[in-house]
């Protein structure tokens, strides 16, 4: 049973949902737009422009085919490494293997973890125009 309180922020939450929605949505489209000027929109996984599925992305997730030095570009602007997790299980406090995981289990989510890259979809209302422009500022340097 959901305590009162927490009823009336998932329905104020739920209120709010169709404009955040259409943020996130029109953030990728911008996002998707400025990949492609800067060359990178092969990298980007195919799902973000099949017309066959309705997203609305918290990020933009990708493995760049130059992931160290586009990784560094992203860094000079967000946290680049924050906004994914760089190994099977994250945040332990002993690491992966204080869960129980050995390494080499997930031999494909080791490797993606150390390569992928995000870029928020999501930001205050007011920073989100800033959030795109950071991207293509990065990309272009």
């Amino acid at each position: 049973q959901m305590p009162a309180f927490l009823a009336r922020i998932g329905i104020s939450e739920l209120a709010r949902w169709p404009r955040i929605r259409e943020d996130r949505r029109t953030s990728l489209a911008a996002l998707l737009r400025i990949a492609r000027e800067h060359g990178i929109a092969n990298d980007l996984p195919a799902a973000y422009t099949d017309p066959r599925r309705d997203i609305t992305p918290l990020r933009l997730a990708w493995v760049p085919s130059q992931n160290l030095h586009l990784r560094e570009k992203l860094r000079r602007y967000v946290d680049a490494d924050w906004f994914w997790f760089p190994e099977p299980v994250s945040f332990s406090p002993q690491g992966p293997e204080d869960f129980g995981y050995k390494p080499g289990t997930c031999p494909i989510a080791e490797r993606t973890g150390t390569q992928i890259l995000n870029w928020p979809c999501v930001a205050p209302h007011p920073d989100q125009g800033r959030i795109t422009r950071l991207f293509a500022k990065a990309l272009a340097r």
